[in-house]
């Protein structure tokens, strides 16, 4: 079955409040999730945890937000079937910078507006 799970974390985070995000989002598509589907949850959970616990974003607490996007699909005992999705899982882990992005230059009129 395909799920997917979605958290942001504000400005000033720490490994706590990593942990506590990961246990209570919410996996969307979950219905009567099958063991091999918590698998592959927990499985995304631990690469976040562990991306974001070997400093490739800086060190805590982290000074800027986080959004974290897990989705995935997993079937049966990870049993592959004729015509049905394969197994697979996706972590994206992007910052959300605290600081006002500059704007584009030549942004402005860009619309036509004149």
């Amino acid at each position: 079955m395909s799920w997917r799970a979605e958290c942001t974390l504000q400005p000033n985070w720490d490994e706590p409040r990593l942990n506590e995000a990961l246990e209570t989002m919410e996996v969307v598509g979950a219905g009567d999730a099958s063991e091999a589907q918590v698998e592959a949850v927990d499985a995304a959970k631990g690469a976040v945890r562990k991306l974001l616990g070997s400093d490739a974003f800086g060190a805590y607490p982290y000074e800027d937000g986080v959004r974290i996007t897990l989705s995935g699909h997993a079937n049966p005992g990870h049993a592959p079937s004729a015509g049905a999705t394969p197994d697979y899982v996706t972590v994206t882990v992007a910052q959300q910078p605290r600081m006002p992005l500059s704007p584009v230059p030549g942004a402005e009129g860009s619309r036509g507006e004149g």
